[in-house]
């Protein structure tokens, strides 16, 4: 995060002895390095702020133009109260003969847009990791007025984006972002993610690592480990699934699929007796285990109390519907097994905290964003205004496992927290949090690695058969597929 950049910044200047100048010269090459290999020589647009990014943008200048490209630096706003290392890059700019023009972005939009525009080459090195807030009012009719028609490269974010949570505008939207050391949340976290393009990692050439693991982690593989060649099915874990009111059979049929898809010894799905020929067709490999109500799960827990002793986990509330609240509260309690709680389940915890201190270090939660306003009582824009924040702290304060399901899911433990890196806008659509429900239960792998598995077989259906036309079943389809390709790497 932006404060561990300046730590970093910190030790290499005061501990180590390395002078500023020498980390901004290892950024600025680095990234022009980058660049050169991407690009041919060509006319190159630099947009440069005041701050330590826009002296980046000073040393990737001078190196393109070493490289053969005719770079041009674009000062955004007064160049007046430079640090000392930006100031010297720009004066060996002056000094070389560079062209350096200064824009007032708060100004008329000046005459020098249209070169900007049709620039080959553009990089915005404007704002960097200490970007707050939202872009000033002045400067977002120039940003408006910024349509580069050549390729984009941003330094260490898209300018405009805050680092740690991605919340913001960017200036302009990035084919690749110059990441210097360590990629930031806010490359991963929406609406950041979109700005970024692809993200390159520029090494800075300094002993540091970032080891504090309470910093968020990127997931960007997953580990399923290998079976024994002695194995059985009671080897693997026995899955119950909880959910499933009629009409929303659906839901729960697809968490017992994946659950099996994924390596589950056993999946036994929970059914009030007039339906349980649902289920016996729909997944002919699981097990069901019919309760009394023909008309639901009733008043008294203690049926699927039974149920539940004996699996290895339990998951509850896919398609299970909002009429048995207290039901559910009290089966939450009484489970003697750990638990996925999904869904309507979810809902019926709702924001209790005596009831989720008491059942949290047995459960992982699943929850989009409606779920999660449900289980903390904060808004769905509090929440995403710091994703990670809002899931961290009910990781730690109940001493859980919370996966907080989106575009850019976030898995919480205390002390620790992933952002997922794989999935795609084919996942837009019902059923697919029931297969990450039944992907979890099955305990195959963590929470985070399933997590990247379900995305990656997104990815993967949506290469075949279009953003537009993946289905939830198409997901457990591709699960297989996603498996052996990593089993061959």
């Amino acid at each position: 995060m932006a404060e561990d950049i300046r730590r970093m910044d910190s030790h290499c200047v005061r501990t180590l002895g390395m002078p500023a100048a020498v980390l901004m010269e290892n950024a600025g090459r680095g990234a022009a390095r980058e660049i050169v290999s991407r690009m041919a020589p060509c006319r190159a647009a630099v947009l440069a702020g005041k701050g330590n990014n826009g002296g980046d943008g000073f040393v990737i200048a001078r190196h393109l133009s070493a490289a053969g490209f005719d770079a041009a630096v674009f000062c955004i706003g007064a160049m007046e109260g430079l640090s000392e290392e930006a100031a010297l890059n720009r004066e060996l700019l002056k000094a070389l003969g560079i062209r350096m023009i200064s824009l007032d972005p708060s100004g008329p939009l000046p005459e020098h847009m249209a070169e900007i525009n049709s620039a080959p080459l553009v990089v915005d090195a404007v704002y960097g990791v200490g970007f707050r807030g939202s872009l000033r009012e002045s400067v977002k009719p120039f940003a408006r007025a910024l349509h580069p028609e050549g390729a984009v490269f941003c330094v260490d974010m898209p300018s405009g984006i805050d680092s740690d949570t991605g919340r913001g505008e960017a200036l302009m939207k990035a084919d690749f972002t110059l990441a210097m050391e360590a990629p930031k949340p806010g490359l991963y976290l929406y609406p950041g993610r979109k700005y970024a393009g692809e993200v390159i990692r520029i090494g800075l050439g300094v002993p540091w690592r970032f080891e504090d693991p309470s910093l968020p982690r990127l997931k960007e593989s997953f580990s399923i480990p290998p079976r024994e060649p002695d194995c059985y099915k009671g080897s693997f874990a026995h899955v119950g699934i909880v959910g499933g009111r009629l009409g929303m059979t659906g839901a729960a049929i697809l968490a017992a699929k994946s659950a099996l898809c994924c390596g589950a010894g056993l999946v036994s799905v929970a059914s009030p007796s007039a339906w349980a020929h649902i289920y016996e067709t729909a997944v002919s490999d699981a097990m069901t285990c019919p309760v009394k109500s023909s008309e639901g799960y009733g008043d008294d827990p203690g049926e699927l109390l039974e149920f539940a002793a004996g699996k290895d986990t339990v998951a509850i509330g896919p398609g299970f519907g909002r009429s048995s609240r207290e039901f559910v509260r009290e089966f939450l309690r009484r489970c003697p097994v750990p638990m996925v709680v999904d869904a309507d389940a979810l809902w019926c915890a709702g924001n209790d905290p005596g009831l989720l201190e008491e059942i949290g270090p047995k459960c992982v939660f699943t929850p989009h964003y409606g779920e999660m306003s449900y289980l903390t009582g904060l808004s769905i824009e509090e929440i995403k205004a710091d994703k990670l924040k809002a899931a961290a702290g009910f990781a730690r304060r109940y001493n859980t496992c919370l996966v907080l399901k989106g575009p850019d899911t976030v898995t919480a433990y205390p002390g620790k927290t992933f952002i997922n890196t794989s999935g795609c806008p084919a996942m837009a659509g019902p059923g697919f949090g029931d297969v990450l429900c039944g992907m979890i239960a099955s305990g195959a792998a963590s929470p985070e690695d399933m997590v990247f598995l379900h995305g990656l077989a997104g990815q993967r259906a949506a290469e075949e058969l279009s953003e537009a036309c993946v289905r939830a079943e198409d997901i457990i389809r591709y699960i297989p597929v996603c498996i052996k390709e990593r089993s061959t790497l």
